[in-house]
């Protein structure tokens, strides 16, 4: 995860790290990637959104936001498993990659909220991890 990390961090030139219990970036007004180095699996996410929930809020982080969450598993998602939504303020977004298989699960929809949407971050990843 950290070679994956070192290289997301140098291709989209973060430079701004978020005080928070994951390592965190600031992507752009609003806009954050978040690296988990546990594996994420279908029955971890709900808890691990919970802590995100939890752990990512205001000062340090805007009170509208979108969360990129990038890390690895095992298991086959789909795209509408990839978005979530507080039901609040935050958005919750995630980009697996299975290394066994090579596959890449990321969910790359457009989003109407005015300042929060990340199709550009995702295809940004998607090309710099597909490379």
């Amino acid at each position: 995860m950290l070679e994956l990390k070192n290289k997301i961090i140098k291709g989209l030139n973060l430079q701004k790290q978020i005080e928070c219990v994951y390592p965190c970036y600031l992507l752009s007004k609003k806009r954050y990637i978040l690296f988990y180095d546990e594996l994420i699996t279908k029955q971890n996410i709900e808890e691990l959104l919970k802590n995100i929930d939890e752990n990512c809020k205001s000062p340090v982080f805007s009170e509208w936001k979108t969360i990129i969450v990038v890390g690895k598993t095992l298991d086959v998602f789909n795209k509408k498993d990839l978005l979530y939504f507080n039901g609040i303020n935050t958005f919750v977004c995630f980009y697996l990659i299975n290394d066994k298989t090579g596959d890449h699960y990321m969910n790359d929809q457009w989003i109407f909220v005015l300042g929060l949407n990340y199709r550009k971050y995702i295809r940004m990843l998607k090309k710099l991890l597909k490379q």
